[in-house]
């Protein structure tokens, strides 16, 4: 016969190896399903960018929020460039081609564009970079080329000069987009 002391022994082990046989698939089980999202691949390691333009981290120059605004065949690049060091840099060109390689023109520089340690420059002030080609649209390939920081390679989509975008000085545009002042004859 079994004593009091032997059975509640006996009772308190089986329910010691029945909660270890019944916590060990619930372990795998979690493990295996917080695995699914823990790997290189996974959608929240993905980069996720809400603008309209390109962005490139790869030089110590950011290049962001790249676009081109165009009207037929001028247009102007949009973009913000980002001096991520201490030291002073300068833009001192930009070239671009059309989605099928062949070189679009591009508005030179007057003069280097200057960029202040850890500052930033929109480009789209003051209409500084244009392009001009038979027709601007798809996606455009720019090359900024920096004093000191690696050249910046990247596809930029090409936007029409309304919406977001209407108040993009676009030299050489078509101006009957403009609004015009009618004199009154009464």
């Amino acid at each position: 016969m079994r004593t009091k002391a032997g059975g509640a022994a006996r009772t308190a082990a089986a329910t010691v190896v029945f909660g270890a046989r019944t916590a060990a698939p619930a372990l795998v089980s979690i493990v295996a399903l917080s695995a699914c999202g823990a790997n290189f691949e996974a959608q929240t390691n993905q980069i996720y960018q809400p603008a309209d333009g390109a962005n490139n981290k790869d030089s110590d120059v950011y290049v962001m929020g790249t676009l081109v605004a165009a009207d037929g065949g001028h247009g102007v690049v949009v973009t913000r460039l980002i001096n991520s060091t201490q030291e002073p840099d300068a833009l001192v060109g930009v070239t671009a081609t059309d989605d099928e390689g062949n070189e679009i023109a591009v508005k030179p520089l007057s003069k280097p564009l200057e960029l202040e340690p850890a500052g930033a420059l929109q480009l789209a002030d003051g209409a500084q970079v244009g392009l001009e080609a038979d027709e601007l649209g798809g996606l455009v390939t720019l090359t900024f080329t920096f004093e000191k920081a690696q050249a910046v390679t990247l596809e930029a989509p090409v936007v029409p000069n309304t919406g977001d975008y209407v108040d993009v000085e676009i030299p050489g545009a078509d101006s009957s987009a403009e609004p015009t002042e009618e004199a009154s004859t009464e």
